[in-house]
């Protein structure tokens, strides 16, 4: 029986997140993370009996000793972690110093002598002593010190809690993810990051690395999985959140009372992997949506509503993944949102990248490619029909770069042509350009899209009545199924400020269509935020929010009775 007692992505989640995180190209421990064991041996130039005294002399000589300079101003929780770290000792694993002796020596030795390269062996109680790699382990059990999405590795300040592991070290000292963090300012430790080191808002992980079984017992049913070999994942994670809203909508009235959701979607989730050798490893995720203020699962009938796919991956050819999924154009786009607020974030008007996922596809995703990734879905039958008649395709292609501060995303999506009422066939599509660049204590975000012919995400207003007949239900009203054009522009910022981030968003709509049952010409929409974001700890927030929507209704996003909306809200997000 494997358990972790902490919280990926990741993600991939399309809300903003405040949690501790940097960017993948400054922390050498993602690095090798995503590099296949032997890469990762040759790249640090050391063998699985490690290394030589000598060389160990050299690297500390170059590198200097395995410490963290704890300044003022840094986190309390993380700087008494750096003290802490400095007093452990652990063992590794040496060449054999004694002259024509081959093979290797065990020792203890202060783990601020530690260098990359070195083998460490790890056992209940131990600390680990530097950022590793796994590289082989026995029923490990982990307590994580932060939050990770990488498989097998491990960052300084983790503790076994049982079970037994050999790890490469990769990253010592101030080249450490704790360190990182401390080097930081407090307010940039609440930075997003779809591709971050630490797991996104949504999809913070707990890490059970090795040969497992996990029994999760929630609502009543008992999981069981179970697996044996050797280099197999298994990963349970979640996000809760709730709070308190007053919101009003013109003509409806208003609601003071409990929400759920306010920041992000409260969510359980499952993730698997096994390393088949040669660099590639099968992949599943199974992840459903809760109702915190119920108990509820999201969609009753369906138990895994957000994620359930199977996959491939490799290095060398990226990943295969098949099932029901977000879209790569949704994946690569919402991670440029400053603030997921319910209702009232980027997806509020950009639909394409708001919350939705497809049945039945199939999706590609490149290996990065000196900070530039590709990625293709495609389902055949996205209104669920099975064997029966009008089944539609989607089809949704993407691309992202990344390189320091900056963070680009594109995507194109397109629904199989439909027709309302024997008009002519059209397809609803949806175009995406999102840019961002990250100052440090500022980061920005702009984006823009042009969404035809109804939401390609089947996310907004319920289509007529025989699109819903064929699982087409939420394309939007039928003056814009039948040619209608929706562009929109957003822009967010975000700046440190008391601890925390304020995060402000503003979005604008244009409509080109006119109300059939008034003959008025659709008008413009605004949509616009402020928050405030305070992390309690790397798992806990608090959160405020006002917004403000002007001919934007929540609910069905454009409708023909224009209304006016606003929301105010506090809540708590945890992740575990």
């Amino acid at each position: 029986m494997q358990h972790v007692y902490q919280s990926p992505a990741f993600f991939t989640g399309s809300a903003a997140t405040p949690l501790r995180t940097v960017r993948r190209a400054d922390c050498q421990l993602s690095t090798y993370a995503h590099l296949s064991l032997t890469t990762v041996l040759k790249k640090l130039g050391t063998q699985h009996q490690g290394l030589s005294f000598t060389e160990v002399l050299n690297r500390l000589m170059k590198q200097g000793l395995n410490r963290i300079t704890v300044k003022k101003g840094s986190a309390p929780d993380l700087a008494a972690y750096a003290k802490l770290m400095s007093q452990q000792s652990c063992m590794v694993r040496r060449q054999n110093p004694v002259a024509g002796h081959e093979g290797s020596y065990q020792g203890k030795v202060s783990a601020s002598l530690l260098v990359p390269g070195d083998m460490v062996l790890l056992g209940a109680g131990d600390w680990v002593p530097a950022d590793v790699r796994i590289i082989s382990q026995d029923n490990l059990v982990l307590e994580r010190m932060v939050l990770q999405a990488w498989p097998d590795s491990c960052a300084m300040g983790d503790k076994v809690i049982a079970g037994t592991a050999q790890a490469v070290v990769v990253a010592t000292g101030e080249h450490t993810l704790l360190s990182l963090l401390m080097q930081m300012p407090q307010q940039q430790r609440t930075a997003q990051e779809h591709h971050s080191l630490l797991t996104s808002w949504r999809h913070s992980l707990l890490r059970v690395l090795g040969s497992c079984a996990a029994m999760l017992v929630a609502g009543g049913l008992a999981l069981h999985s179970a697996a044996s070999h050797a280099e197999t994942e298994l990963s349970l994670y979640g996000t809760l959140d709730t709070g308190m809203s007053w919101t009003r909508i013109s003509g409806q009235g208003h609601r003071t009372g409990l929400e759920e959701g306010g920041q992000t979607d409260s969510l359980w989730g499952l993730r698997g992997q096994e390393d088949l050798g040669g660099g590639t490893y099968a992949n599943f995720r199974l992840e459903g949506g809760l109702n915190l203020l119920t108990g509820s699962a999201e969609e009753p009938d369906r138990l895994f509503n957000y994620q359930s796919w199977l996959g491939l991956s490799n290095e060398q050819w990226g990943e295969l993944r098949f099932g029901r999924q977000y879209t790569v154009g949704q994946e690569f786009v919402s991670e440029l949102e400053i603030a997921g607020w319910k209702d009232f974030g980027m997806g509020a008007l950009m639909r394409a990248s708001d919350n939705y996922q497809v049945s039945s596809a199939a999706t590609w995703i490149s290996p990065e490619w000196s900070g530039f990734q590709l990625g293709v879905t495609h389902s055949r039958d996205v209104g669920e029909r099975d064997w029966e008649k009008n089944r539609k395709q989607v089809y949704s292609v993407a691309g992202r770069y990344e390189n320091g501060p900056w963070q680009v995303a594109t995507s194109y999506e397109r629904l199989q042509r439909v027709s309302v009422d024997g008009d002519k066939a059209r397809a609803p599509q949806a175009l995406q350009v999102a840019l961002s660049y990250d100052f440090g204590s500022v980061r920005l975000a702009t984006a823009w899209s042009r969404q035809q012919n109804g939401f390609v995400g089947r996310n907004g207003e319920d289509a007529p009545a025989s699109l819903e007949s064929i699982g087409l239900d939420g394309l939007g009203p039928e003056e814009f199924v039948k040619g209608g054009r929706l562009d929109t522009w957003y822009l967010g910022a975000a700046v440190e400020l008391g601890g925390g981030e304020v995060q402000m968003q503003w979005a604008f709509g244009k409509p080109n269509w006119t109300w059939e049952d008034t003959g008025s010409k659709a008008r413009k929409m605004q949509v616009m935020s402020l928050g405030y974001v305070y992390p309690l700890s790397p798992r806990t927030s608090l959160y405020a929010f006002a917004a403000h929507g002007k001919h934007y209704d929540p609910e069905n996003v454009v409708t023909a009775a224009e209304p006016h909306s606003n929301r105010v809200a506090v809540g708590l997000t945890h992740h575990f």
